[in-house]
């Protein structure tokens, strides 16, 4: 081996083995689990008769969240007076994603409750 072939190959091993090195110890380092939360985004807007209520859903965490399901009901004086259901197919960790959810009461004195119903861990 000429002098040049073993230079390149002193490079090429020591580009794999920090390759391998960086590869480790991301493996190595401690992730958070999935945290999915939700939050409501902007005012309600009412509209041709039905009330648009925009939610964000956060994946805070490291890991995935597959089959995401947000709920979100309207109540007036402590009564449901209208729900409804998104489902995202999967969030990534420090991923967001927008929903809206439609209903068809228009009563801006109700209150909106949004909440993460469940989610699926890969």
């Amino acid at each position: 081996m000429t002098k040049p072939e073993r230079v390149t190959f002193a490079i090429a091993v020591s580009i794999l083995l920090a390759l391998g090195g960086s590869i480790l110890w991301l493996w190595s380092q401690p992730r958070e689990p999935a945290i999915v939360t939700v939050e409501p985004v902007g005012e309600r807007r009412v509209a041709g008769g039905q009330s648009y209520v925009t939610a964000r859903v956060r994946n805070a965490g490291d890991q995935t969240a597959e089959a995401v399901q947000v709920v979100a009901a309207l109540t007036r004086g402590g009564e449901v007076v209208a729900e409804g259901e998104q489902s995202t197919d999967f969030l990534s960790g420090g991923e967001v994603e927008d929903v809206v959810f439609l209903f068809d009461v228009t009563a801006r004195d109700a209150r909106v409750d949004l909440r993460v119903a469940s989610y699926r861990i890969p």
